[in-house]
């Protein structure tokens, strides 16, 4: 049985680690130590203190290296050789990338050292980036056994696929569709789709009374301000409904680099009474916010989404959600039953599903309902961490024998 796990994150803690911090909550429940390690800090913007605060108040951070890792390379002439035959293997990227894989050496070493000083029997990643190269060089030089976290396609995540996966114990495609992905490029790595999850403990279904038919539908978005989630679609809906007089109030929760971007659209659009831009909120702040919200729309484009949080927490707490097509969506939504799918970059689909559950309040209210059972039956963390952990202690347990 696994007695400590290290949890390796990119840019951790950011806003969106919500997941990953009660995957480790309900690792410590079942008995397991985790020691929180980030890739590297995110920029102060970012930043959750709320976040922060769950993981314990205290992360691992791999870059900037210390000049202990540093030293440490040098003395470890058979690190240095570990590391350079496996660089040799990798080809994204050409020169330039190998020279960036190159300056990743300390970082190892900071693993290593990190993984010591915690006891660490395994290190658990939630990147498939430069974090799994890292991973993957402290395998060969220590013997320290990964898992990899898949969260999103592999044309996504930098290449070296087969470097990177060769020698870890299991991969956790969060989604069906990533699994099979896996299974075609990786067939000899075990692999297991289990879903990110929601802690239904701090989302729990609540009741709604029944819109009265002239009050303002309240909808909103949690995600971070960027081009990918597709803010900009929202928007156009919100304006057509508003231009067939549905009353509609649009609630953004978030903060990113498209934040001028979506300001000067509100504002081109004549929106400026009807959204309102909330910045970073805590996870207590999201579940109040879905308690006052009739829909939750996510209108993400492009390849990265894969299980988005945000929607299980919107399930949980019984907001039918309205989701583009992307990742794993159709996995988690049926549309027409506990919530609406649209096309990417169909703002007139999007205004269709608000129109109807404008119209609907039964409808809302059904929908609510499967929306939350889904959840619990789908969702529930401490269910889905308990699974991983038993295929991580199986695999650890094979590995030392």
């Amino acid at each position: 049985m696994l007695r400590s796990i290290a949890i390796l994150s990119a840019e951790f803690p950011a806003h969106w680690h919500t997941y990953i911090v009660s995957q480790s909550r309900d690792f410590e429940a079942l008995g397991v130590r985790t020691r929180h390690l980030s890739t590297r800090l995110p920029k102060a913007e970012f930043l959750s203190p709320d976040i922060l605060a769950k993981a314990g108040g205290e992360v691992g951070v791999l870059f900037p290296p210390k000049a202990e890792d540093i030293l440490r390379i040098a003395l470890k002439p058979g690190w240095l050789m570990r590391m350079l035959s496996y660089l040799r293997t990798t080809r994204e990227g050409g020169a330039k990338g190998f020279l960036r894989r190159l300056l990743l050496m300390p970082s190892v070493a900071a693993l290593i050292r990190e993984a010591a000083q915690s006891d660490a029997q395994l290190v658990l990643l939630h990147s498939f980036g430069d974090a799994a190269h890292v991973a993957a060089m402290a395998e060969r030089c220590a013997g320290l056994p990964y898992a990899l976290t898949l969260h999103g396609p592999l044309s996504v995540w930098g290449g070296d696929i087969g470097p990177k996966t060769r020698r870890a114990t299991r991969i956790f495609p969060v989604t069906k569709a990533l699994l099979k992905e896996l299974e075609a490029a990786c067939p000899e790595v075990p692999a297991t789709a289990i879903s990110m999850g929601v802690d239904l403990d701090s989302f729990p279904f609540i009741s709604r009374p029944r819109r009265d038919p002239g009050a303002p539908l309240r909808i909103a978005t949690i995600a971070r301000l960027h081009a990918s989630k597709g803010h900009g679609y929202v928007l156009e809906a919100v304006r057509s409904l508003l231009d067939q007089g549905v009353d509609v109030r649009y609630l953004i929760a978030g903060n990113g680099p498209n934040e001028p971007e979506i300001r000067a659209r509100i504002a081109e659009l004549g929106l400026g009474d009807a959204v309102q831009l909330l910045g970073a909120i805590s996870g207590a702040q999201v579940a109040e916010l879905l308690a006052e919200t009739d829909a939750v729309v996510l209108a993400s484009v492009g390849e990265g989404e894969a299980a988005p949080v945000s929607v299980m927490e919107a399930m949980a707490r019984g907001v039918p959600v309205i989701c583009t097509r992307i990742g794993g969506t159709p996995e988690m939504i049926e549309d027409g039953v506990d919530g609406f799918l649209a096309p990417q970059q169909d703002a007139e689909a999007i205004a269709r599903a608000l129109r109807t559950l404008a119209a609907a309040p039964d409808l809302a209210a059904e929908m609510s309902g499967r929306a939350h059972a889904k959840a619990a039956a789908q969702f529930d963390t401490a269910k889905l961490s308990a699974q991983a952990l038993d295929l991580l202690s199986a695999d650890l347990a094979r590995k030392i024998r």
